[in-house]
């Protein structure tokens, strides 16, 4: 079991196995969406979940895709 949490502490998680591999992603949209040089991330299954606290002050932002002529 991995615990996880947001930077406050508020937003509390458990990983019990991720899939795939570790990927920094480089792209333009990705280095402005988290404003550094890339974006880290690993898969996780649904059921390798787990919410300790905090769901409910968790939120998504959808970046909007933009159409380049």
């Amino acid at each position: 079991m991995i615990p996880g949490s947001c930077l406050c502490g508020v937003i509390r998680f458990e990983v019990d196995a991720f899939v795939g591999p570790f990927e920094l992603c480089h792209c333009p949209r990705c280095r402005k969406a988290s404003g550094s040089a890339f974006v880290a991330g690993v898969g996780v299954r649904a059921r390798d979940f787990r919410w300790v606290s905090g769901e409910e002050a968790c939120v998504t932002y959808e970046a909007p895709v933009r159409e380049h002529p």
